[in-house]
């Protein structure tokens, strides 16, 4: 796996993945969204677990399946591609929300993604 130029700011980027996930632990989303702002401002790459945890941000919610789709979309605008945990919490994000269809249509994409590469 990996992908992706490793580079200068790997510790930064983890430190911001920390707090953000503690931050997340503690039911403080909007915070963990407006540092993960803050890191891509101050020129701190993010990679794919500060986007795995942002996808899991609120699972229960009936929003989540969309707003995982945007951290997805997100992703990819920044050359990132979205790894098999984080296809997994879009799918938890979906049955949760009790959307099968929905949820169906992931399978669709992760398996037309896999026989691509």
């Amino acid at each position: 796996g990996g992908g992706g130029g490793g580079g200068g700011g790997g510790g930064s980027t983890l430190a911001y993945n920390l707090v953000i996930g503690c931050l997340l632990r503690r039911d403080r989303a909007a915070e963990a969204e407006a540092l993960l702002h803050s890191m891509h401002a101050a020129g701190v790459a993010p990679d794919t677990v500060t986007f795995s945890s942002m996808i899991s941000l609120s699972p229960g919610a009936s929003t989540a399946p969309a707003r995982a789709a945007e951290w997805l979309g997100a992703m990819k605008q920044l050359g990132l591609q979205p790894d098999a945990q984080c296809f997994n919490k879009v799918l938890a994000c979906c049955a949760r929300a009790r959307l099968p269809e929905l949820a169906d249509e992931w399978l669709d994409k992760m398996e037309a993604r896999r026989s691509r590469d």
